[in-house]
């Protein structure tokens, strides 16, 4: 259809006539339309590829990560539990062998000097020196009651000890004598048990 149109005239203006243009028919041709059906979907693919990758890089993957770092906690708990069941008895094991290492002693009680080398102590130096009624042993302490000792006998003694490397000092605390000899000596003798072991 053309289009129609025609001129109507709409008064005069400084002496000329105004023509205006007015359509008479109406035209229902269609026009091509700039629709492209390979842009818009083109487009379409891009926003999916993005939202796939999107959910994949930040959704799925940390997910992922989570339930594996999950399973691994799970796994790791369980070789603990079963560690703790094999140790369940391990408390009572120690405290029944404890005794046989220093471990289980107090600084003190790893500070003495041992009894075997106190009692050869005793055996090289005092016996054969005079005759022992009674001793004891406390801490490093050795206290040691003899008989049948002069004063000389017992200074000798005295110095003989001091020069034991497992001797800190010796000291004559009561003697009581009888003529010549003394009845009963106490001596106590301080035991150093680092002069010992380095010695």
């Amino acid at each position: 259809m053309a289009n129609e149109t025609k001129a109507k005239t709409a008064g005069k203006l400084g002496g000329k006539k105004l023509v205006t243009q007015s359509k008479v028919t109406m035209n229902f041709a269609r026009h091509k339309s700039d629709f492209n059906f390979g842009k818009v979907a083109l487009v379409a693919l891009i926003i999916i590829v993005a939202t796939l990758l999107f959910t994949k890089f930040a959704i799925l993957d940390p997910l992922d990560q989570k339930t594996q770092a999950l399973n691994e906690l799970s796994s790791k708990q369980t070789q603990m539990d079963i560690l703790n069941a094999k140790l369940a008895g391990w408390d009572e094991l120690q405290a029944l062998y404890g005794r046989y290492s220093y471990g289980w002693m107090t600084e003190d009680e790893t500070n003495l000097v041992e009894r075997m080398d106190i009692l050869r102590l005793m055996e090289k130096k005092i016996l054969p020196r005079a005759r022992i009624e009674d001793f004891s042993i406390s801490q490093n302490v050795l206290t040691v009651n003899l008989e049948g000792i002069t004063l000389e006998q017992t200074s000798s003694l005295v110095t003989l000890l001091e020069e034991d490397p497992l001797v800190q000092s010796a000291t004559v605390y009561k003697a009581s004598n009888d003529d010549d000899a003394i009845k009963e000596v106490n001596l106590v003798v301080i035991l150093a048990k680092e002069v010992s072991e380095n010695g």
